[in-house]
């Protein structure tokens, strides 16, 4: 039988079992163990025959039961097509909650096939709401008899409906942050090339293992850093001594950047590095933080001063050939003309 309002304004219960479910959501670990807890306590709580929770597939053409408590056999990942006709579907779609006293007596609805099975009379149906707008879901109590609900009882279950909406949104994020991040992290420790992320301030988010090798250093000695205090040994940004940062112009500009600099490694050895930066921008376009993808171009640099050298070699023994080679054409000249005043002076004599 369901608590009356004045019962539950004489106990402490209600205020209760939200505390134990608040608990439950912020120490749980596991997500199918909070709401399996969640339909067990609401259930004892309104002394109803079962209580489930329905949650919406990404398709929004569903509703799947993710956690049950009362039956037999409790089942989960029963589909349940999401229309108007069902109290489910109904709650799910307007956003308000349901309240069948006698399912016999209702006409607008019709109990859904796995749940009809079961003996379901009457219960009551409240939509997890997060943000004021968005439904994740149903959580419902039902009965194998007819009963009669005060409001507050409703109100009770909406509070408890939207309560585990926040929890299953938090839940939800977090999953695909953590999924961002490992896919992030595998993207990075993936490329050859060295990588960190840097924010407005110039300081180091994070750092691939690539990096952390050229630099010859820990990520750990890296991450928290600024980037120039690592890459140039300074204490001021690198734009402040003459350097062309990419960092900067990204920020500024919103553009990737590439440049070539000389970077210093923990024993002061110089290498030159090709620096491409890439802005990166949270939800509302603003640009927060960027990516920098370091490529060690020392041996190519190398390469282009050794050719630049042999160039230089080659243009002063040019230089020198061909001043030589045009002495000797004075010299022969000058021999030919010597041998022709011979000739005059020897015609003279004669």
């Amino acid at each position: 039988m369901i608590l009356r309002k004045k019962e539950l304004l004489k106990i402490e219960d209600p205020c209760l079992l939200l505390h134990s479910l608040s608990q439950t959501y912020l120490k749980n670990g596991a997500f199918k163990n909070a709401l399996n807890i969640t339909v067990q306590k609401t259930k004892e709580f309104y002394r109803s025959d079962f209580a489930t929770i329905f949650l919406s597939e990404e398709d929004g053409k569903n509703l799947t039961i993710e956690a049950d408590y009362g039956r037999k056999n409790n089942r989960t990942h029963i589909k349940i097509p999401i229309n108007s006709g069902t109290p489910e579907g109904f709650v799910f779609l307007n956003k308000q909650s349901a309240v069948i006293t006698d399912i016999t007596k209702e006409s607008r609805f019709k109990i859904a096939e796995p749940i009809r099975k079961d003996g379901v009379k009457s219960g009551i149906w409240a939509p997890m709401i997060v943000d004021n707008h968005q439904a994740l879901g149903v959580i419902s109590v039902c009965y194998k008899k007819t009963i009669d609900v005060p409001a507050f009882v409703v109100w009770f279950l909406e509070t408890i409906a939207n309560s585990l909406a926040v929890y299953i949104k938090k839940e939800k994020t977090l999953q695909e942050a953590m999924q961002t991040n490992t896919f992030l992290t595998s993207v990075l420790e993936g490329m050859g090339e060295g990588v960190v992320v840097v924010d407005r301030d110039f300081k180091i988010l994070r750092a691939n293992k690539s990096y952390c090798t050229k630099v010859k250093m820990s990520c750990s000695e890296i991450v928290g850093r600024y980037c120039y205090e690592i890459s140039h040994h300074l204490s001021k940004p690198c734009y402040e001594a003459g350097e062309e940062c990419p960092v900067k112009a990204a920020f500024e500009t919103g553009y990737s950047r590439r440049v070539v600099h000389t970077h210093l490694d923990k024993e002061n050895k110089p290498t030159y590095l090709e620096i491409i930066s890439y802005p990166l921008k949270n939800m509302a376009g603003n640009i927060t933080s960027a990516i920098e993808v370091f490529t060690d171009v020392t041996e190519r640099v190398a390469l282009e001063e050794e050719l630049n050298k042999k160039i230089k070699d080659l243009e002063e023994f040019y230089d020198m050939a061909v001043d030589r080679e045009l002495k000797m054409i004075e010299l022969k000249e000058e021999i030919q003309r010597l041998r022709e005043e011979l000739e005059n002076l020897k015609k003279e004599k004669q």
